[in-house]
């Protein structure tokens, strides 16, 4: 099954990050991408929404768990192909 995209690449960051590898890349991205520095940039606001999502997530060791246990889950190679709740079968 191919890598998924998840909160990690969000935030570009290893998967074993640390909290505080997490909490600094976060601030670093929030400061290039606020939309207060980014007067104009139509998605700015969207960009802000997915950095602060994935911060969120992966600064609650709970959450954090979940997530890296979904990431192995949809990597499986048994992993079941997600299909379309619209598709025919």
């Amino acid at each position: 099954m191919p890598k998924v995209h998840n909160h990690y690449d969000n935030l570009k960051v290893a998967r074993d990050a640390s909290p505080d590898e997490i909490r600094a890349a976060y601030r670093a991205l929030t400061r290039k991408h606020h939309p207060d520095r980014n007067a104009g940039v139509a998605d700015a606001q969207r960009v802000m929404s997915v950095i602060n999502v994935a911060y969120e997530v992966l600064s609650d060791p709970l959450r954090r768990r979940e997530h890296d246990e979904w990431i192995a889950q949809a990597e499986s190679p048994r992993a079941r192909p997600l299909r379309s709740p619209h598709t025919l079968h």
